[in-house]
């Protein structure tokens, strides 16, 4: 699944691993009380870094593709996009204080070639390939709720947006069934009814969670411990009862 991939501008690409690794881990800074994104993060597997704005602009034209971001965010988080030999493609960033978010990251040479460029697509994957069934995979919006399905169920992959777009041919060649998880609004609605129909027509399987209520997406339910128990226990039984897997 590993893919040759060309690189942006060295200068480009180059810094933002720079400032990447001299982030501070999210595990040893100061815990963010009451806040969602921060609990999501700092009990996740990924070594996500908090950056300070102060260190991007020592030479702001390599982050010209961000600059409205970092112009509205002091403090933000770089989350890694790896692939499956933990390769980083890209980050998401996403604002400490805010909901601010901006993704950047590699090219590839040639769209057959191509991995998907999601988020939770790294070595957790590696074992999909040992598996005799087809699997299925997971797809939600965003990183957050990447990260807190992947807890229960490791082919988790988030769009960063409303749509799967071209990645919905890319995974054709790693599986035929699709649950998909998006969120709770009205661009959440339409993202996966125009998934369900493209998914459909290239004869794959495919079925969705229900988010209801007060709740906008998967993420949103580790409000209410009982609503998140549930939300799992529907996404394991889908798994089971529509694609006749055993889910451990």
């Amino acid at each position: 699944m590993e893919a040759r991939v060309k690189a942006l501008p060295k200068v480009v690409i180059e810094k933002y691993i720079e400032l990447y690794k001299r982030g501070y881990s999210i595990r040893d800074i100061k815990p963010i009380k009451n806040d969602q994104t921060y609990e999501v993060f700092v009990n996740s597997k990924y070594d996500i870094r908090v950056i300070d704005r102060n260190l991007v602009y020592e030479d702001p034209m390599a982050f010209q593709r961000i600059d409205y971001f970092l112009t509205k965010n002091e403090f933000f988080y770089m989350i890694p996009m790896l692939t499956i030999k933990e390769t980083i493609v890209g980050f998401i960033l996403r604002g400490a204080f805010r909901k601010d978010y901006s993704t950047v990251y590699r090219e590839f040479t040639d769209a057959k070639l191509r991995v998907p460029v999601m988020f939770g697509f790294d070595k957790s994957f590696a074992t999909l390939d040992e598996k005799p069934e087809c699997y299925p995979i997971v797809i939600c919006e965003g990183c957050k709720d990447c990260m807190v399905l992947k807890r229960f169920y490791p082919y988790v992959l988030a769009n960063n947006t409303s749509s799967m777009g071209l990645n919905a041919d890319i995974l054709s060649n790693i599986s035929n069934k699709f649950l998909l998880a998006y969120d709770n609004d009205d661009a959440g609605r339409d993202g996966m009814a125009r998934d369900k129909k493209i998914l459909r027509s290239k004869g794959f399987v495919v079925d969705s969670l229900d988010i209801t209520g007060d709740f906008k997406d998967c993420a949103d339910h580790i409000k209410s411990p009982r609503e998140f128990k549930n939300l799992i226990i529907q996404m394991r039984n889908k798994l089971k009862m529509l694609y006749n897997l055993t889910i451990v």
